[in-house]
């Protein structure tokens, strides 16, 4: 009997490891940012980073391909400059992502989009949207 192949929890992982890359960055910006997968109820942190697996394909028996967005908050509206600048930390340390170290599924990097503006209305907060393609690979599971 064969082994079969599970992946990783990506979501899961990109919060850890974006969590631990912005608390060791010198940049003010990236002090005190939360890191999550889900958005807070009804208090913010001051600045936060919301990641999401949007799934993807199996491109062979080891690998998938998979979509992910990624929302920066920071900053206000009306001046939405530590938005940007730790957008664009954030999409920097991605381009970084994949190793060959335990626990890291990320192979590959396909493609980030530039952060973009999204307004949004019910948050105080400004934030910035970035979408990328991730290849990942499992691990084996006997």
């Amino acid at each position: 009997m064969g082994s079969t192949v599970i992946h990783t929890d990506l979501e899961m992982f990109l919060v850890t490891w974006l969590r631990a890359k912005l608390a060791a960055r010198f940049e003010p910006v990236c002090a005190s940012v939360m890191v999550s997968n889900v958005e807070p109820g009804s208090t913010w942190p001051s600045k936060l980073v919301v990641v999401r697996d949007d799934g993807g394909d199996d491109t062979s028996a080891v690998t998938d391909e998979r979509s992910i967005g990624v929302r920066v908050y920071a900053g206000s509206m009306s001046d939405p400059t530590d938005a940007i600048q730790l957008a664009h930390i954030v999409r920097s340390l991605l381009w970084q992502c994949p190793a060959v170290e335990p626990g890291n599924p990320v192979a590959a990097v396909t493609r980030l989009s530039s952060p973009i503006a999204v307004h949004d209305n019910q948050h105080a907060p400004a934030c910035r949207y970035i979408t990328g393609d991730l290849v990942v690979v499992g691990t084996e599971f006997i």
